[in-house]
């Protein structure tokens, strides 16, 4: 058996092999990482790492890095919710508390019927961090608790789980916590922090719910049905596009050199310009004629474009381009919609089950620090229950400040009005730069969608 002063003695040989100058600090984090680094290469419990490590920085959060960004966020704030329902957060200060509670198994990452593996790479950020919002987001996360004790029911028992990382690969869906209440028995809850928002959906996912013919495959089949049946449209945007890029080239250089190698890798047509690349040498000569900064993750013809749109237009585009995109997007879409009216139309209620995230089970959606909690039915009840005298649907489409909008308007025969789900189609990685993504978003003329949605819950 090996005595623990040996345990100490080959912590500290490793973790001062692993520092470049065999002096380990326990206030460098680089350093605590690589005391972690050497523990796990012993193979000690979880348990002991995260026990010396919070003995060294004797658990000061001045010591710990700060994160922030969405994915952080949401996972900080879907775990800290799950605890929430477990009892007080008041000793969950940092991103090393949440992990010790997931080892202590106050939270399983997974769903009822299937644990998932957390990965170590993918959660480093919890790793002696924490949160810039901690305190925010412990408050709201609180809040939420609240809520849905008295919407859904108390927790009764045994670990809440973090269905966070499934991704809607289980039969809870879009749900971001699952546990056992007193009066639902298992549910899955999806959360959000602050103000609620539907989920985007992808362009095929989009186009499927609506009964459009472009097949089980990826978004691809939605883009290429696209671009083959309003071809014309298409190539007359790139041409608008590439034409206002090389006035503004133009503009900005003199450089005989440089004009020839735009002109030499100039196309007019959809297809010809998504495919167009350069040599880096290439790139390089555009760019120093007009004064950018070297681009070197990729020497596509497109990228140069999005990015001297960027560099002299930040957070706008081009003088005028706004305009004459959408002038195409309103020809395509308007095509589209006399093609395929008849489909779409019966099509709204699939398209809304979707945006509200119906999947295999019952489940309900919170935000807004608890303000919003909504019954969400499985596609068996919403099937069951739907009734298409109650439910009222028509769609609009429109040019937006970003792209172009599909609007569903719902409402109920007796409730009268309930909202608009907003699909916006729009150059979101950088205009022109490939087929267009959807975001979705919603209003509401109710107080929620309850008086919609409430129906199903029996």
């Amino acid at each position: 058996m090996t005595h623990i002063s040996e345990i100490i003695e080959n912590i500290l040989v490793e973790w001062a092999y692993r520092v470049h100058d065999g002096m380990p600090n326990p206030k460098n984090t680089q350093h605590i990482q690589q005391l972690r680094e050497s523990m796990e290469e012993l193979n000690l419990p979880n348990k002991v790492i995260y026990e010396v490590i919070q003995n060294l920085i004797n658990e000061k959060k001045d010591e710990l890095k700060v994160v922030k960004g969405q994915n952080p966020t949401t996972v900080y704030h879907e775990v800290l919710c799950a605890l929430a329902m477990k009892g007080s957060l008041s000793n969950i200060n940092n991103g090393n508390d949440i992990l010790k509670a997931i080892d202590d198994g106050k939270v399983k990452p997974g769903v009822p019927e299937k644990q998932f593996d957390i990965n170590d790479k993918d959660m480093s950020y919890l790793k002696d961090a924490t949160h810039d919002k901690m305190d925010a987001l412990k408050k709201d996360a609180t809040s939420i608790a609240s809520a849905i004790e008295k919407k859904i029911g108390k927790h009764i028992g045994g670990p809440v789980w973090w269905a966070g990382p499934s991704n809607d690969s289980t039969d809870y869906g879009a749900s971001d916590m699952v546990m056992k209440t007193d009066k639902h028995g298992w549910v899955g809850v999806s959360l959000k922090a602050g103000k609620g928002q539907l989920k985007n959906l992808t362009i095929n996912t989009f186009f499927k719910a609506l009964g459009i013919p472009f097949g089980d495959g990826q978004d691809a089949k939605a883009a290429d049905h696209f671009l083959k049946n309003y071809n014309k449209h298409w190539d007359a945007m790139t041409k608008d596009w590439v034409t206002l890029v090389e006035k503004e080239f133009k503009k900005k250089t003199k450089d005989k050199k440089a004009l020839s190698v735009f002109r030499k890798h100039k196309k007019l047509k959809w297809n010809d310009f998504q495919k167009e690349t350069m040599k880096q040498e290439e790139i390089d000569i555009l760019t120093d004629a007009v004064g950018m900064k070297k681009l070197d993750k990729t020497t596509t013809f497109k990228y140069f474009c999005h990015k001297m749109n960027n560099y002299f237009y930040p957070r706008k585009n081009y003088p005028g381009w706004n305009k004459k995109r959408d002038g195409h997007f309103d020809n395509i879409f308007r095509d589209f919609g006399n093609q395929y009216e008849g489909e779409i139309q019966t099509g709204l209620s699939d398209l809304f089950s979707r945006q509200m995230s119906v999947g295999k089970k019952n489940m309900f959606y919170a935000a807004s620090a608890g303000k919003t909690v909504w019954f969400i039915p499985s596609e068996e009840t919403f099937n069951k229950f739907f009734s298409a005298d109650d439910f009222i649907a028509q769609f609009s489409t429109k040019a937006s400040g970003s792209g172009y909008e599909f609007q569903l308007d719902v409402g109920h025969q007796d409730e009268g009005a309930i909202g608009s789900i907003i699909v916006t189609f729009r150059f979101k990685q950088g205009q022109m730069t490939k087929f267009p993504d959807t975001t979705s978003d919603y209003k509401l003329y109710a107080a929620d969608w309850s008086k919609l949605l409430g129906t199903f819950e029996k």
